[in-house]
């Protein structure tokens, strides 16, 4: 029951011109004075055109000149055995056939490859939610296969299930799978740059979300490359790639220097290539598979990737104000929240020594231009947490419900696995204490 509006560049429109379409909509009184045009009307005949199949041939080459992109005769894909669903949706005529030109095979799982609006074998056709991915599973056990992939029905989305040691199936989130592409793109530019590779030069810029992890902070970081935070939603990654193709010096960039890497959100969206202005499931699956092949196993990468650059877990918690005032509820606790005095707050053993109010954009109550440079207002209360770590509360902005993210690094650096396996555990306790007694404290409950 709603639309996506892109602009001429491919993004989803955002500042200036979402408001004046907004406006115009908010202008009509009756909606029978629209027009509509017919396809053989001169005004149809002259703006519209009809997408073929050149898009899909500029696509793959495009895809050709990116640098992740390893040659289809790669003998390491030979070793990778992939199961795909498009969960009804649109990625099944898209997705194998962009896989197989790279060198990659793949099993589609049949019960669900077809287009259907009705999704008859899911309850939520999502790739977050585990039952949608239990078909998959199934198929990528009857053939053996080391990973299987799911996109959501309009194919931006991409989720991962991944074959541990043990043979059993496991499933990474949106934080994982973001970080295992960030991690890999910001090495291989790293060590080109190290050996003076031309391709490799600039100043790389990876963008992400305000309430996805900061293991990818830490990541781009240690490799030398820049990252900024924006606004939840993808369309703010995008305005980031357009201000920073057209050089804008007032956003910090420069037009002869700056690049695009990586960018990603919690929730299953992720864009590794500089042609596309929205989270993109193909580019996204094409990358993690050549990160398997390469890597032999995702769950090995990413615990490598921990013991690089820390263990970071995340956590989200939605809860649903019951009742006619669930809405009223969640605005009066959230502008509570905004307005308490949180210092000598602590959440388990950790101290709380920030709040962040991206409506009033201040710190600690107090306007602050740097923490919210080139951010617009939202309705995002942010706490941060000392040893590493944040809270993020945002409410739905159309139905009674808060969402709550939490994220927290372990105090220590595991430097085996066996540490690992035991500092995960801990944390994964902790984030769970952690969430609960915010949650406690500032009187959310279900």
């Amino acid at each position: 029951n709603g639309y996506k509006v892109y602009l001429d560049d491919g993004s989803q429109m955002v500042g200036p011109a979402q408001t004046e379409l907004e406006e115009c909509i908010e202008a009509v009184s009756d909606w029978s004075s629209i027009p509509f045009m017919a396809p053989d009307s001169p005004v149809f005949k002259k703006n519209v055109t009809i997408v073929g199949d050149e898009i899909r041939k500029a696509y793959y080459k495009f895809m050709e000149g990116t640098s992740f992109v390893s040659p289809a005769d790669n003998p390491k894909k030979k070793n990778l055995n992939l199961v795909y669903s498009p969960l009804h949706g649109t990625g099944g005529p898209w997705l194998p056939p962009l896989l197989d030109h790279f060198g990659f095979k793949v099993t589609l799982v049949k019960e669900q490859a077809e287009p259907d609006g009705e999704f008859p074998t899911v309850k939520y056709p999502n790739p977050e939610e585990p039952d949608a991915m239990k078909l998959a599973e199934e198929t990528a056990r009857s053939v053996n296969a080391g990973l299987f992939l799911a996109t959501d029905p309009d194919a931006d989305r991409l989720g991962a299930g991944i074959k541990n040691e043990a043979g059993q199936y496991v499933l990474i989130n949106g934080n994982q799978i973001g970080s295992l592409m960030c991690a890999y793109l910001c090495e291989n530019i790293a060590s080109q740059q190290k050996s003076g590779k031309k391709s490799a030069a600039g100043r790389w810029n990876i963008f992400k979300t305000i309430v996805t992890t900061d293991l990818q902070t830490r990541i781009a970081e240690k490799n030398g490359i820049q990252i900024r935070d924006v606004l939840t939603g993808f369309k703010y990654i995008a305005e980031q790639m357009r201000l920073m193709e057209t050089g804008n010096r007032a956003a910090g960039y420069d037009k002869k220097i700056d690049r695009y890497l990586f960018g990603g959100e919690e929730s299953f969206g992720y864009l590794p290539v500089d042609f596309v202005r929205d989270k993109d499931s193909l580019s996204s699956a094409l990358l993690l598979c050549e990160i398997a092949a390469e890597s032999g196993n995702l769950l090995q990468y990413l615990d490598q990737v921990y013991l690089n650059y820390g263990l970071y877990l995340e956590l989200l918690k939605s809860v649903t104000m019951k009742g006619t005032d669930g809405q009223e509820k969640i605005k009066t606790i959230i502008d509570n929240l905004r307005n308490t005095d949180v210092d000598g707050w602590t959440l388990g053993s950790r101290k709380v020594t920030t709040l962040l109010d991206y409506k009033n954009q201040t710190r600690n109550k107090k306007k602050s231009e740097k923490d919210f440079h080139n951010l617009p207002e939202s309705d995002v209360v942010q706490l941060i947490l000392e040893p590493e770590g944040k809270l993020t509360i945002r409410p739905s902005g159309t139905e009674p419900k808060v969402k709550l993210y939490a994220s927290l690094k372990h105090p220590s650096n595991p430097s085996s696995l066996d540490e690992l396996k035991i500092a995960k555990t801990e944390l994964e306790n902790e984030l769970a204490s952690v969430a609960g007694i915010f949650l406690a404290k500032t009187g959310i409950t279900g």
